[in-house]
């Protein structure tokens, strides 16, 4: 094999592999188990194993991407030559390339003819096509008609086993196999190769006349306007402050200046009165002592200090505001109980069962309820368990409880719509459990029972919604 291979669509094998002689075929097959360990990723997978997707030739063996070639799903080509725990749930490993490389071995050596399908029937119609596709995904055992070589045979026979642990353990297993078959010696190491190239057709390159070169237009700069100065406005001289000439009087100085030009009157009327003592004795004692006790009066009330200005009494304080009412809390709105009910039946019959107990199916609002009911589901044996989601008149995802939502957690190559193979509208979602354990959206047939019941029974769960 080449050290970087190319592979290349239009030389794909296709509808050849059934014209091989059976030295080419075990020489082809040979070198696929080669590639399945050289190229594996990290699962030890490799895949696109089918007749469309390898190049042979003398220069060796070519195999294309793996990659799903259908832009809405998986193609005719890549379904005939799947393994079924692919199918069913996407678990990819070495055994699965085991399976895919053992079918080109058994179509080659049936004269290009996918198991259960007529030998008669070069030409088989969709729905032949389909119904071997379903009798081989639900584990009908594939063993080649009227074999010539029985030990080649069991060599086929083995590596297309539905049971994953009773095919070969992995490709190099099978490459030795087939050696032993051939008088070759067994191989123990396979050298890693570099992931496959695909050829694509290289678009004509259009010559591109070179324009005539313009001479660039120069355009005259635009003439500067001279900045206009800012004017400095004069400095206005500060203004002096006048300066009062006189300080107004208070009421207090006013009412002592009286006081003081009364006592002032009295005293020069006693002094007057005084120079007549010798003259009139009694008279001037009683007006001197009457007097007198005016004087001191007089005094004590320039000396006594001024009433106090009655404090003013203090405004009112405005009556407070209020405050309003809190509203009442809200009364949380109940979760709603979800139960799950293990039980073969189709989606409408779910969703049937659901209403008589007062529900519907379970309804996935968001990433929470998502991992609600993956909680939920952790414990029990179901592969499949119907929800309420499924597909209008419109073509428009709905809920069967009227809600709306935007969250769908789909499978890789999900929403199909329609069976790839046999065209059946999937109108019904359920999850499904993947060989991670976790669970992804899948749209389904209305009744996948009906057609698969080999491993759809006994994996049926649905979840229903109360409250």
């Amino acid at each position: 094999m080449a050290n970087n291979p190319v592979f290349d669509p239009e030389k794909a094998l296709g509808s050849g592999l059934g014209k091989l002689t059976r030295d080419e075929l075990l020489s082809l097959t040979k070198s696929l188990c080669e590639i399945a360990m050289a190229q594996s990723d990290e699962n030890r997978f490799r895949g696109g194993f089918r007749p469309g997707n390898i190049n042979f030739s003398a220069d060796g063996v070519t195999v294309g991407p793996a990659d799903k070639a259908g832009e809405d799903g998986w193609t005719k080509d890549e379904l005939e030559f799947m393994a079924p725990e692919v199918f069913w749930n996407g678990r990819k490993s070495e055994s699965a390339d085991v399976y895919s490389i053992g079918l080109i071995l058994f179509v080659g050596l049936n004269c290009g003819n996918v198991p259960f399908v007529p030998m008669a029937d070069y030409k088989p119609t969709p729905e032949i096509r389909a119904n071997a596709l379903r009798a081989r995904m639900n584990g009908k055992k594939v063993s080649l008609p009227k074999p010539d070589d029985k030990e080649l045979a069991a060599i086929v026979e083995k590596a297309v086993c539905f049971a994953e642990e009773d095919r070969y353990a992995d490709p190099l297993e099978l490459l030795n196999a087939l050696r032993e078959y051939c008088g070759e010696e067994p191989v123990t190491k396979i050298d890693r190769l570099p992931p496959t190239i695909v050829k694509k057709p290289e678009p004509p390159v259009e010559e591109k006349k070179p324009e005539p070169k313009k001479n660039p237009e120069v355009k005259p700069e635009p003439e500067k306007k001279p900045e206009p100065k800012e004017e400095v406005a004069p400095k206005q001289p500060q203004k002096r402050k006048k300066r009062h000439k006189y300080v107004k009087q208070t009421e207090y100085m006013k009412h002592s200046r009286k006081v003081r030009n009364r006592t002032l009157l009295i005293i020069a009327v006693i002094l007057c009165i005084s120079a007549l003592a010798g003259e009139y004795h009694d008279t001037t004692v009683k007006i001197f002592n009457g007097a007198k006790n005016a004087v001191v009066s007089l005094a004590e009330r320039i000396t006594a200090e001024p009433e106090p200005t009655p404090t003013p009494e203090p405004t009112p304080a405005a009556t407070p505001t209020p405050e309003p009412t809190p509203e009442p809390t809200p009364t949380p709105t109940p979760k709603p109980i979800l139960e799950i009910i293990t039980e073969d039946v189709s989606w409408d019959m779910a969703e049937a069962k659901c209403r008589e107990m007062g529900g519907h199916l379970v309804t996935i609002k968001d990433e929470a309820d998502f991992e609600t009911v993956c909680d939920m589901l952790k414990n029990t044996s179901a592969k499949y368990v119907w929800i309420g989601c499924y597909r209008n008149s419109d073509g428009e995802l709905t809920w069967t409880s009227g809600e709306k939502t935007d969250y769908y957690n789909w499978a890789s190559g999900e929403p199909s719509k329609v069976d790839a193979y046999d065209g059946t509208h999937e109108d019904y979602v359920m999850l499904v459990r993947q060989y991670d354990g976790t669970w992804k959206y899948n749209d389904s047939r209305m009744d996948p029972l009906a057609d698969y019941a080999v491993y759809y029974s006994g994996n049926i769960a649905y979840i229903c919604q109360h409250g």
